[in-house]
């Protein structure tokens, strides 16, 4: 089992990958593991998808993109 920082420090790097889509790539990742019968890693994930939800509601909201087309 990850030890809780080292479930912070992987959602916080997914969080800077993906951005607010985050959780979607976990819940992939823990679909994934489920599939393989991987019950251990499907649990991490869950907990890796809850850091990063708690994680994203603290984070400061960020002013939208525009397309540069639409400019």
């Amino acid at each position: 089992m990850l030890l809780d920082l080292d479930i912070y420090r992987v959602a916080r790097a997914l969080i800077h990958t993906h951005g607010d889509e985050a959780p979607i790539h976990v819940t992939r990742r823990a679909s994934a593991s489920l599939e393989t019968g991987d019950v251990r890693g499907w649990a991490e994930w869950l907990e890796i998808m809850a850091a990063a939800e708690t994680l994203l509601a603290k984070s400061p909201s960020r002013p939208m993109r525009v397309a540069r087309s639409a400019l």
